[in-house]
């Protein structure tokens, strides 16, 4: 009531003032409903049609304001056409973001992604918008549908248009869990030479572990100029190992010590580098490395003693293998290799303690038949 009492006596001191104090709330309603929407969600175009009519109206009241000098309306003429050109512009930018809003309301707020893939589409077609938010839009809408080859078709466009938007999109990805969409969107990138670096070393461990061991191999070679080449010197080596090329892997893995001799899974990998061509000593002095840095490894102190026993360093190799039993008691490994060495030294009755573990952790242990036989035969007086 206060608000219509307020127009009319605008209204009735002065019709420009009203003219313009309305244009300039449907200017500041179009600003509110482009950011988030809430009114008019079926009827989007109100708000942009009202602002320009407005518009229309203050420019002819002014007009028909001025002296009928023909320098002053031409004058007049020029500049309310630029401003109604401009008000077109405003409003047409207004309108796709209004309507692209309201698909994402559909898709997210409502759960309607039915609803909203059309409205995308009128923001594409109809004003030829191409961004990286629009096209994450729809290849999710679609994937919310079931239709996941399109969603993936619209997904690989958001790299395309937006590269830095599909980076940090995958950067807040859950990688573990949505490979395949990380990877959909890091194509274009991953061909884009001023992105590749980066997308590579965000794509070449996801492939490794999908166990395509020759994209990772190349994406961890181009990943090389991202700036860790440290990991990206480590992952090659890893593919390289799995790949049984145990002479790159060791290069790669030297690589990697030399910018980083810290890192004790690049120690461990050597030393399995090492003991894979049969140079056990220097595997030995790897996996040391490794345990000194890491002591709470227990891996590092099991592939230690593992490497002792190639060597023929049974008493030595018990103090390594007992370590990995101390820092892992259900594993069974350390456990079966340190009861191994036990028998070996004579220790008997550490040696069935050890087995007797074994078997209660893992009853159907492949070796449970030779320890059974072992049990049986060194049965305590």
């Amino acid at each position: 009531m206060f608000i219509l009492i307020g127009l009319a006596y605008l209204a009735r001191r002065s019709p420009s003032v009203l003219l313009l104090t309305l244009w300039i709330v449907a200017a500041a309603v179009q600003s509110s409903l482009s950011a988030r929407p809430r009114f008019f969600t079926r009827y989007w175009y109100l708000p942009s049609i009202a602002s320009s009519t407005l518009t229309a109206a203050e420019l002819l009241y002014l007009y028909n304001r001025l002296s009928s000098l023909r320098f002053a309306r031409a004058a007049a003429f020029v500049f309310g056409a630029i401003l109604l050109i401009a008000a077109h512009a405003r409003c047409r930018a207004f309108e796709w973001r209004y309507l692209l809003n309201t698909a994402r309301y559909h898709q997210y707020s409502v759960n309607d992604p039915a609803t909203a893939i059309p409205l995308y589409h009128r923001v594409e077609s109809d004003y030829g918008v191409q961004t990286g938010l629009l096209y994450a839009s729809i290849g999710n809408a679609y994937g919310l549908t079931g239709d996941f080859d399109t969603a993936f078709q619209f997904l690989g466009q958001v790299g395309r248009v937006d590269p830095a938007y599909a980076l940090s999109t995958v950067e807040d990805l859950d990688l573990a869990t949505q490979d395949i969409l990380a990877l959909v969107l890091l194509g274009p990138l991953l061909e884009n030479d001023t992105w590749r670096a980066r997308a590579a070393e965000i794509a070449a461990p996801i492939e490794y572990r999908r166990g395509n061991f020759s994209k990772a191999l190349s994406h961890y070679t181009a990943s090389l100029g991202a700036g860790d080449s440290a990991r990206a010197f480590h992952g090659r080596g890893k593919v390289h190992f799995e790949l049984g090329n145990h002479a790159k892997a060791l290069a790669d893995l030297d690589q990697s010590l030399a910018i980083d001799p810290t890192a004790p899974d690049v120690h461990k990998l050597r030393g399995r580098a090492l003991a894979g061509i049969g140079r056990f000593g220097k595997a030995v002095a790897a996996f040391e490395a490794a345990a000194n840095i890491a002591p709470s490894d227990w891996g590092a102190h099991h592939q230690l003693g593992v490497a002792l026993l190639k060597t023929g360093q049974t008493a030595q190799a018990l103090t390594p293998l007992r370590e990995a039993v101390r820092l892992a008691p259900e594993e069974t490994g350390p456990l079966m290799d340190a009861a191994i060495a036990s028998t070996k030294l004579g220790y008997a009755q550490e040696a069935r303690r050890l087995f007797q573990h074994v078997l209660t952790r893992a009853p159907d242990h492949p070796q449970s038949a030779t320890i059974q036989q072992w049990l049986g035969s060194n049965a305590q007086p």
